[in-house]
């Protein structure tokens, strides 16, 4: 049990759930899969997004779980967009009003 992962019991309180990592044998290799992409900014978002296209070219992951994946990113980053236009107009509005 290597990551953790965050899972809902009964009473309504979100804590860690242990999860098992599960590798593949090929030959005399395990593989394990990625270790997971905490995606903190766009940089961690472009990265997951490449290795998410990398995985479903490879054959490693459902063209459905890939849509679910670009979908949630998408939304990250529309968000990430969001946030910093609505910085910079708060800025920008401070800056003229000192201005005057």
């Amino acid at each position: 049990m290597n990551e953790q992962a965050e899972g809902t019991i009964e009473n309504g309180q979100n804590l860690p759930v242990p999860t098992m990592q599960v590798g593949i044998m090929q030959g005399n290799v395990l593989k394990l899969p990625p270790k997971s992409i905490t995606v903190r900014n766009i940089r961690d978002c472009k990265r997951l997004l490449s290795r998410l296209l990398s995985r479903l070219q490879r054959g490693e992951i459902l063209g459905q779980d890939a849509k679910d994946q670009c979908y949630l990113l998408n939304t990250y980053a529309q968000i990430c967009r969001d946030h910093d236009f609505e910085e910079r107009i708060a800025a920008l509005e401070k800056q003229e009003r000192n201005s005057k």
